[in-house]
């Protein structure tokens, strides 16, 4: 039996990386059948909760840990003097009392889908290297599953750090041939593309019905958009974050006053401490108000569902749009034609890969009503064709994420 730390992980609030523990504790035990998990978290208990087959799973919550207060210094100081990182990023590995929980650990597996990027920001980033740089020094060996990577191109100290420390690694891959290309074409050789491993995440049934809008003849939209989003449009000025939102309840009033259709809102993360920084229900709660519109045909999820259960409530829709990006690949992987509001490479990399182009994907950077009708009227006018692809590609998909295990790791452990 081999034991496997989840680098990368801190919290089930996430239900994208509550999903990739569930897809790749899938795809490990197909080779490894009896393998145990440690899988850092903020709440061990809260995360207990909300995975209570966990244990079933093999998987076991130790403590997380946040940035030590000099490297939180450092950020601050980057931040205003960007210069400060030709001296080299700080990478704090694993404090002394985690190491001691983890000794026992024979591989660790850097996940949490797009953490090795600059859109959680720099300290983020050298907090997952950090972790990984603890388990090479102990001859540990680290991979990277299916990842979405940068790009960097607009902070060259940061790329070469990410790539010196990416060549110590004993397995990366990505799910998605725009990193695969930018990878390759920074000389790492050792990259390989799979699938992202919440394509084998099973749903979990639950009466839904009364979160499903009452009134719905033509089915139900689910619907997704999270505050990250927000954040990064108004980048552009407060009057562009207006904008969007005003674009957002514009769209829903359509749907609900101009079909026949209903509207479920499905929060995808919430905060770690239950506040409106990171949380998609608080976020949609608000815009929901701001609407006016009538709670007999739009609806919002509860926040405490978790990963399984929130797919098995996507399922239940004809549509579906969304920002995070796992919750629209829970929608892909069970045939529900989806749109992609896309803010980084993963969603235009997941969709040219699937569909072949990037049709259903919105730039948020660009997003209004007139692009969100527009992409609509698509997802009707390319249903059936749509559905048909999805049956067919997702299988395939499927069994492709099953075999993402790293080929070093495949056999009995040493």
């Amino acid at each position: 039996m081999s034991t496997y730390f989840f680098a990368g992980h801190e919290s089930l609030t996430n239900r994208g990386c509550e999903a990739l523990l569930r897809g790749i504790t899938t795809a490990v035990r197909a080779s490894d059948p009896q393998a145990a998990f440690l899988a850092p978290s903020f709440d061990v208990d809260a995360d207990a909760r909300r995975w209570p087959e966990a244990g079933e799973a093999g998987v076991a919550f130790v403590p997380a840990y946040r940035l030590p207060a000099p490297v939180r210094v450092w950020a601050r100081i980057q931040t205003r003097w960007p210069s400060v990182r030709r001296l080299g990023l700080p990478r704090p590995g694993l404090p002394v009392s985690l190491r001691q929980q983890v000794d026992h650990a024979d591989r660790c597996i850097l996940t949490g889908g797009d953490v090795l990027s600059l859109d959680y920001g720099v300290p983020s980033l050298t907090r997952y290297l950090g972790q990984a740089r603890s388990f090479i020094a102990r001859d540990v060996p680290v991979a990277l599953w299916a990842a979405s990577v940068g790009p960097f191109k607009a902070a060259p100290d940061i790329e070469r750090a990410v790539v010196h420390d990416l060549r110590r690694f004993s397995d990366i891959s990505v799910r998605e041939s725009a990193s695969l290309r930018y990878l390759r074409g920074l000389g790492l050789d050792n990259v390989r593309q799979v699938v992202d491993p919440a394509f084998l995440m099973s749903p979990q049934p639950w009466n839904c019905s009364a979160i499903l809008p009452a009134d719905h003849d033509d089915g139900v939209l689910g619907f997704n958009v999270s505050p990250l989003v927000h954040k990064i449009v108004q980048r552009k000025g407060a009057a562009a974050g207006r904008a969007f939102e005003q674009g957002v309840i514009g769209f829903l009033r359509h749907v609900v006053e101009a079909s026949g259709m209903g509207v479920v809102l499905v929060p995808h993360v919430d905060s770690v401490d239950g506040g409106a920084g990171n949380s998609d229900f608080l976020y949609m709660r608000d815009l929901l108000a701001r609407s006016g519109l009538d709670e007999r045909r739009i609806s919002l999820a509860p926040r405490e569902l978790n990963a399984a259960q929130l797919k098995y409530l996507i399922a239940q829709c004809r549509f579906f749009v969304g920002a995070r990006t796992h919750a629209t690949i829970a929608a892909w992987s069970q045939h529900v034609p989806t749109v992609s509001l896309g803010y980084s490479v993963k969603a235009r990399g997941l969709n040219a890969d699937l569909f072949g182009d990037e049709r259903f994907v919105l730039d948020t950077q660009a997003l209004d009503l007139e692009k969100l009708l527009a992409a609509f009227d698509l997802l009707q006018a390319e249903e059936g064709g749509t559905r048909a692809l999805l049956r067919r590609e997702i299988p395939v998909w499927q069994q492709r994420a099953r075999e993402a295990m790293p080929p070093a790791w495949t056999g009995q452990p040493t």
